[in-house]
């Protein structure tokens, strides 16, 4: 079953298979009554398929040990004839290709099964045209009856499943769901319920008033769907269902009925109620700015754009940045007006101050918090004698502290640029002696600009510092260079390479070793080669001797890339051997002997 159709059929079907994958049978069997006081069966096989060779139907009554069989012939998918006449002219014409006209692709195919499933389970018409429908009309009322039913295959009967024991009355519809309740938002409503096997699908309806009328909001069936989790286990989610678009601060009352797998609707849920409301905040003043005058703080700020904005608060600390904070109006600010004066109870101190935006439904937003020194307006000198030194992942910048006996400590600031505008904050909280450690990727190879300013205890700031220029040293390697290939002439090996990428090499060095002893490479470059060389001879001291030959390239910086892939070659011995020593010989007749000497 094509893993897609098999996710699907799980996530939809699982309230109604959950037993059925522990009994490890085909599929499941489904009883109730109709209206009429008939028994109305339908079932679904385990991977979503349609019967092909049809089903027979089998009735036990309770007591009995027999099973009768109903169905002389099996019950299978209609043919077009009867099609027409089950769903009727119209539905017929809508549905004809899609029911009868079988997809060439094996996915496809699987696809379009479990859409027609999906469509069975929503009407009762379609079950019966797929075969999945059996009506007995010949049970009696008041006698209560259990059904089987057996899939053909290959001329053999499979058991489906067996229904679960239905007595004969006249169907009563379905109670509610149970647990019905609603969570308002903003601007929408999420709704959850007690998850049950009597039910499929959902339906979800609306009204503006508690007698009604009522709307169907969905349109199409609710369904449950259940995703994976971290544990691999499927998991249906919080809320099955969002109403979205509602206005907020209005009612509205919702009714919710379950429909089961025969394609019927239960009763209603009683009406809930539910009230969206705002719950997104305005958006906070902005520019908040103070200006002193004598005890005075006068505040000023751009009013935000907010259609339900109400007023605004102010707050006021005389400790530190953090609070705590007391609000300073005792009436609300009104929303036209964009200054606000304090009159402070202490002068000689800095204060904090910041702003709160109020809409009709009482969401707040705070604005940046501003400082206001009441006292003292002389900023300290400006920092002398910054310097830098770079070093391995890190730039050490000290200063000369200044003079002032109220200095803080100085706010740090770097850039990759020198313009002014492009300095970010590194201190948050000024760093209260003449020497900071400014922690960087040991990759970083581009220059860094620094400047510092600083700030006394009534958090007056200097001018900034002169700007200085630092470059961390380079620690990163050149990649290896990779050789291109070795050839042997006239007792001369010549290596050749390819240039490294890198714009910062600064040379090579080719080194050699003997038989393969990899710990005793010899450099035989007594000075770097240039960047743009590639190619090297060496005069081989020894023929029939193995030598291996790897480069190493060198950066501006010193760093040394690893060795490349090393080639091997061997100097054939074309030198013949020493000729003879010349020799004498005598021949004895009396003895008839040579000698040679």
């Amino acid at each position: 079953m094509n893993i897609i159709k098999k996710f699907c059929f799980v996530i939809l079907l699982s309230p109604l298979f959950l037993p059925l994958y522990a009994q490890k049978v085909e599929g499941k069997v489904m009883a109730s009554t109709s209206d009429e006081a008939t028994v109305i069966l339908r079932w679904l096989l385990s991977e979503g398929k349609f019967p092909k060779e049809g089903v027979y139907i089998y009735r036990k009554e309770e007591g009995d040990k027999e099973w009768i069989k109903l169905t002389p012939r099996p019950i299978k998918k209609a043919d077009r004839d009867k099609a027409r006449t089950i769903l009727g002219d119209s539905t017929f014409a809508i549905w004809e290709s899609m029911i009868f006209e079988k997809p060439q692709e094996e996915h496809d195919i699987e696809m379009w099964e479990f859409l027609l499933l999906c469509q069975a389970l929503k009407e009762p018409r379609f079950a019966e045209v797929f075969g999945l429908h059996y009506e007995d009309t010949t049970a009696i009322l008041g006698r209560t009856y259990r059904y089987k039913v057996t899939l053909v295959k290959k001329r053999r009967e499979i058991l489906i499943g067996v229904s679960n024991p239905v007595t004969v009355k006249r169907y009563e519809q379905a109670s509610p769901p149970l647990n019905f309740e609603g969570v308002a938002g903003d601007g929408e409503a999420k709704f959850k319920w007690k998850r049950e096997e009597r039910f499929f699908i959902f339906n979800l309806y609306r009204s503006k008033a508690r007698s009604g009328p009522y709307k169907l909001i969905n349109k199409a069936p609710i369904f449950i769907f259940e995703t994976k989790d971290t544990l691999g286990q499927f998991r249906a989610p919080e809320f099955f269902f969002t109403d979205t678009n509602l206005v907020n601060g209005h009612t509205y009352w919702y009714k919710l009925s379950g429909i089961d797998v025969f394609g019927r609707e239960s009763k209603l849920t009683p009406p809930i109620r539910i009230v969206p409301k705002d719950l997104t905040p305005p958006p906070p003043p902005k520019e908040l700015k103070t200006k002193v005058e004598n005890n005075k703080v006068f505040l000023s700020w751009s009013p935000p754009k907010a259609k339900d904005l109400k007023g605004y608060e102010v707050y006021r600390s005389m400790t530190r940045y953090k609070g705590p904070y007391e609000k300073v109006n005792s009436d609300l600010v009104l929303p036209t007006d964009t200054l606000f004066i304090d009159e402070v109870p202490k002068v000689g101190k800095v204060y904090y101050y910041y702003l709160t935006a109020i809409d009709s439904s009482l969401n707040k937003s705070k604005s940046l918090i501003v400082i206001a020194d009441v006292v003292d307006r002389i900023p300290p000198q400006k920092p002398q004698h910054l310097s830098a030194k770079g070093d391995t992942g890190r730039v050490i910048l000290s200063w000369e502290k200044n003079k002032e006996p109220d200095i803080m400590g100085y706010m740090v600031y770097r850039s990759i640029k020198r313009d002014k505008d492009k300095f970010v904050l590194l201190t948050p909280k000024p760093v209260s002696g003449a020497r900071f450690i400014d922690s960087l990727p040991k990759v970083a190879r581009n220059d860094f600009f620094y400047k510092i300013r600083a700030v006394d205890s009534s958090y007056n700031q200097s001018e900034y510092s002169d700007i200085i220029k630092v470059r961390m040293p380079d620690i990163v390697p050149p990649s290896s260079p990779i050789l291109k290939k070795i050839t042997v002439k006239k007792g001369i090996a010549s290596l050749e390479w390819f240039r490294n990428p890198e714009k910062d090499i600064l040379g090579y060095n080719v080194l050699r070793c003997e038989g393969g002893d990899t710990a005793k490479w010899v450099v035989l470059t007594k000075n770097l080669l240039s960047p743009s060389t590639t190619h090297y001879s060496d005069t081989l001291p020894k023929p029939l001797v193995k030598y291996f030959y790897t480069v190493v390239a060198i950066d501006s910086s010193g760093n040394v890339s690893k060795k490349a892939k090393p080639l091997v070659c061997v100097v054939p011995d074309r030198v013949p051997p020493s000729p003879p020593e010349v020799v004498k010989v005598s021949y004895d007749k009396k003895k008839n002997e040579v000698t040679i000497i």
